[in-house]
């Protein structure tokens, strides 16, 4: 194995290792969040430019239209999805913050203050 090769190796499991505490973190952060928030949050880890809808949400989940609202604008206010400008037909799109600042430490307390708000 080459020189070049082994360096690609070392680059392609030290970003896996990240990965997985990225994951980790979340995990232990995303305790109130419920399991279709997490499902969704670990897909994003694996797929950070993949665009989520609430149709996608409904149609992954078989939930209401008003849930899998409330499910996205909850993770958006938690800092873990954004809504960027680009709709996907006149629908809303929904995007993994970058990094996903909702597994960083501190932010279950954060996402803990925002659900309990009036």
């Amino acid at each position: 194995m080459s020189a070049k090769s082994l360096d690609r190796l070392v680059l392609h499991l030290k970003q896996e290792e990240a990965r997985v505490r990225r994951a980790e973190s979340l995990l232990r952060a995303s305790k109130s969040f419920n399991l279709r928030q997490r499902v969704l949050l670990e897909h994003a880890l694996r797929h950070p430019s993949q665009l989520y809808t609430v149709k996608s949400h409904m149609n992954s989940n078989g939930i209401t239209e008003n849930t899998a609202r409330s499910d996205l604008e909850k993770l958006v206010k938690a800092k873990c999805l954004e809504k960027p400008r680009s709709h996907v037909g006149k629908e809303a799109a929904y995007l993994a913050v970058q990094g996903l600042d909702c597994a960083r430490p501190g932010a279950q307390a954060r996402h803990h203050e925002l659900i309990s708000a009036p």
